[in-house]
C-alpha cells in the first residue's frame, strides 16, 4: 500500500513492510475502516475518518482521511461533513479524543468530549 507508506514521516516505515488490520481494539475502544474520530478542537472542529489500521513494530497507527465541516445543524445537534482529498497518519496511542464519534451519512454527532462547551 504505497499511499499509506508515503504518509509516514519515518524513513524506516517507508521502506519496510507494514501490516494492515481490519479492526483494532485499544483499551476497549474499537477502531476500523469508516470510524469517525474527533482529531482536535481549536478555532474549528476537525474530524477524520479511518481508512486503514496500520501496525508497525507493535505500534498501531490510523491512516485517516480528513473531513471538512460544512455547518452545524442545531436541529440534529450534529455537524454536516464531507470528505477532503488529504490524509493523515495518527498514532493510536496519541489520540487526544479517543472515543469514536456517532456518524450517519454525512452527519457526525460528538460524544464523550468534555470540552465541547467551548465551541
Amino acid at each position: 500500500m504505497p499511499e499509506v507508506r508515503d504518509n509516514f514521516g519515518d524513513e524506516r516505515c517507508a521502506t519496510e513492510n507494514v501490516l494492515c488490520s481490519k479492526r483494532v481494539t485499544i483499551n476497549g475502544l474499537s477502531y476500523g475502516k469508516g470510524t469517525v474520530l474527533l482529531q482536535r478542537i481549536d478555532s474549528d472542529v476537525n474530524f477524520v475518518k479511518v481508512v486503514h489500521v496500520v501496525v508497525h513494530e507493535q505500534a498501531k497507527y490510523l491512516y485517516c482521511k480528513n473531513l471538512t465541516v460544512k455547518y452545524f445543524d442545531a436541529h440534529l445537534n450534529a455537524f454536516m461533513i464531507e470528505d477532503c482529498d488529504t490524509y493523515c497518519v495518527i498514532p493510536a496511542a496519541e489520540l487526544y479524543y479517543k472515543w469514536p464519534q456517532l456518524s450517519y451519512d454525512n452527519f457526525v454527532m460528538m460524544q464523550n468530549v468534555d470540552d465541547t462547551w467551548m465551541l
